[in-house]
């Protein structure tokens, strides 16, 4: 008796990345746009947000470099805000030339609250 080789059936193939690439789509749907992300992150280091939204955004920053990037800027940028002139001056050291001038100190301070203002906002009407 002769053996009849059987055509193999198609499988398709899903790479690794193309698997990768759904599953980071899919967590992203459920855990809310960039947009949503960067009011929550806003929002983050003013207060304790509730349970889910924290979750949500720890998983949307896991996934999301740029709003992972973002977070840490505002973090960086707030601290700076609120530091003192004289521990700006410590920091500089006797020979630096690096200063901000008070003017320019409050116009950075004024265009944080006006962005925070807008994406509370956005999140107002969002939950809305």
């Amino acid at each position: 008796m002769q053996c009849i080789p059987h055509p193999m059936p198609k499988v398709h193939r899903v790479s690794v990345v193309q698997k990768r690439a759904k599953i980071i789509a899919w967590i992203l749907r459920r855990t809310g746009s960039c947009e949503k992300a960067v009011g929550l992150i806003s929002q983050s280091l003013d207060m304790k947000l509730p349970w889910r939204k924290r979750i949500a955004l720890a998983v949307h920053t896991w996934i999301c470099s740029q709003c992972r990037r973002y977070r840490e800027q505002l973090r960086i940028v707030r601290q700076i805000a609120r530091t003192s002139d004289a521990e700006i001056a410590s920091l500089e050291g006797p020979g630096s030339s690096v200063s901000l001038t008070p003017e320019a100190r409050e116009r950075i301070k004024k265009a944080l609250r006006e962005f925070e203002r807008k994406n509370s906002d956005f999140e107002d009407r969002d939950a809305g």
